[in-house]
């Protein structure tokens, strides 16, 4: 009988070790198939103004910056409490005052012009017809799956950092994919993930010199434990600075096959659906914020739906893009740990 149980935990072993080696397999061929591009969201990565820039790259860095005391101190900017909210100046010229809206234009040039001096952008030309350009691009990633080629996985640079954000959460958009082709169950397949999410920063690094942050998130919370207190006191927080009801509800997801944004609002339903997976806190209460301000401006008779209302540059968008930032920014005055999380 001794006999008989230890050749079934050898042959087990065996199995075992030869579904590694076929899981490293699977990773290595993976990695070996991948290729980079680079990616402009409009024309050549030049642009002549803030809001173009925040229209190409996005506005979430922007704000998660000018949102914390502790990056725009370090610009030269401060703020001063008043009844009706906050007023901003510049440290070296306190007595000039600037609303929110003032700031962040102020703010964002500033930023610009930090990112130049960083090597982040050049400035092309002199004068009125100066430009700046991107001088490290996004990237477009594409692999092989059997013969099928995947694209439209992009690498989206945070410039603050000097680095690319995270995006492997989307390989689990593919998990069907690879079980098919490569044959591997359930179990193998919550294997592959975690050694090629393991080992992709690193092939990144070493073949193209693409660094990768890494989620923050994920190591501090379980995906069904996102500090829930925080979103939760955030959602009480806005909801009483905006005067909102009960009447709308809030999700959060990890599924980026439900949402083809981070973040919407169905005003037929008044739901607010925002993606949580590996995206900081701030980020993340920032895309509540705005969507609760399009839930604000339906409570108000302000939309009717139409697809222009939510148009870049629109004015129900500039709205809800303005006061999101400063929900964040007071809200990050009363619990400033949310820049840890």
């Amino acid at each position: 009988m001794k006999y008989i149980i230890k050749n079934i935990l050898k042959e087990d072993y065996v199995n075992k070790q030869k579904s590694r080696e076929y899981i490293d397999f699977v990773v290595n061929d993976m990695l070996d198939s991948i290729t980079l591009t680079d990616y402009h969201p409009f024309d050549d990565g030049r642009f002549s103004t803030i809001s173009e820039f925040v229209s190409m790259y996005g506005e979430e860095e922007l704000d998660r910056i000018s949102s914390n005391p502790e990056f725009y101190n370090k610009y030269g900017w401060d703020e001063v409490e008043y009844e009706y909210g906050y007023y901003y100046f510049r440290m070296d010229n306190p007595e000039e005052e600037y609303d929110f809206d003032e700031f962040n234009l102020e703010f964002g040039y500033d930023w610009l012009n930090h990112l130049v001096d960083i090597g982040e952008l050049r400035v092309i030309g002199s004068g009125p017809t100066s430009e700046y350009e991107v001088v490290h691009p996004e990237m477009n990633l594409s692999l092989r799956i059997g013969s099928e080629r995947i694209t439209g996985i992009f690498l989206h640079r945070d410039f603050s950092e000097q680095k690319y954000n995270d995006f492997t959460y989307k390989i689990n958009s593919l998990r069907r994919k690879i079980i098919d082709e490569y044959k591997i169950s359930e179990e193998e397949y919550d294997e592959f993930t975690t050694k090629f999410k393991t080992k992709l920063p690193t092939y990144l690094q070493d073949k193209w010199g693409i660094e990768i942050i890494k989620p923050t998130i994920i190591k501090k919370y379980s995906n069904n434990d996102l500090n829930e207190s925080i979103i939760d006191d955030f959602i009480d927080f806005g909801k009483n600075e905006l005067s909102l009801g009960d009447g709308f509800n809030v999700k959060l997801t990890d599924n980026n096959n439900e949402l083809e944004t981070l973040a919407s609002y169905d005003m037929s339903k008044n739901e607010i659906s925002v993606m949580s997976k590996n995206r900081a806190v701030p980020d993340i209460i920032r895309s509540i914020a705005h969507e609760m301000v399009h839930h604000k401006q339906n409570e108000m008779g302000d939309l009717k739906g139409n697809p222009e209302e939510g148009e870049d540059g629109s004015p129900w968008e500039d709205q809800a893009n303005s006061k999101a930032g400063e929900l964040v920014r007071m809200f990050g005055k009363e619990f400033p740990e949310i820049y840890d999380l």
